[in-house]
């Protein structure tokens, strides 16, 4: 489930490598190797940008007008972007063409 959960961090705070870290985990366990740092997303119908990954697998999200990050599970009511066009809902990439 995705989570309004604060990370206690701000916008521009330096942050440790287990908190916001890398998207290996998401590319590789959760099967969306096409999740890239700085893509717009929408969860539950706020909008951001994916700003990292943590240890479970979820999304680091910078949602709009927002100074904290959020926990967000890339598969629960999530739609990715790419170049203004949703490419993916709930995880399971649409077929719109190329999308690397």
């Amino acid at each position: 489930m995705s989570g309004q959960q604060s990370l206690g961090l701000k916008l521009g705070q330096p942050v440790e490598s287990d908190v916001v870290g890398s998207l290996d985990y998401i590319h590789k366990q959760r099967g969306m190797p096409w999740v890239e740092f700085g893509m717009v997303v929408e969860v539950d119908g706020k909008s951001g940008r994916v700003v990292g990954g943590n240890s479970h697998g979820n999304l680091i999200v910078l949602f709009d007008g927002e100074q904290r990050f959020s926990n967000c599970h890339p598969k629960w009511k999530t739609r990715f972007f790419k170049d203004g066009t949703v490419i993916s809902i709930d995880g399971e990439l649409l077929d719109t063409g190329s999308t690397t």
